[in-house]
């Protein structure tokens, strides 16, 4: 059943095409759903990756400022 401006219409009262039309709204509406949800997939792995990416980063100056000076206080100082 599908509703227009408050009128009620079945099946029985769309021609063919329009028939098609609607089976091919609905069509999209299910990609655009499909679309949505890999969208959001997307930002979260993204999102992870990236404070990942930004832990290395931090941990590997905190190891070269260890190196460098042989002590833990500057490796403290350099993160805060």
């Amino acid at each position: 059943m599908l509703s227009i401006d408050g009128k009620q219409y079945t099946e029985e009262d769309l021609t063919p095409e329009q028939i098609a039309e609607v089976n091919h709204m609905v069509a999209l509406q299910q990609e655009l759903g499909a679309l949505q949800r890999r969208f959001t997939d997307v930002q979260i792995a993204l999102s992870t990756r990236q404070e990942a990416f930004v832990a290395a980063v931090k941990k590997a100056s905190e190891e070269t400022v260890l190196e460098e000076d042989g002590t833990e206080e500057c490796a403290a100082e350099a993160v805060a």
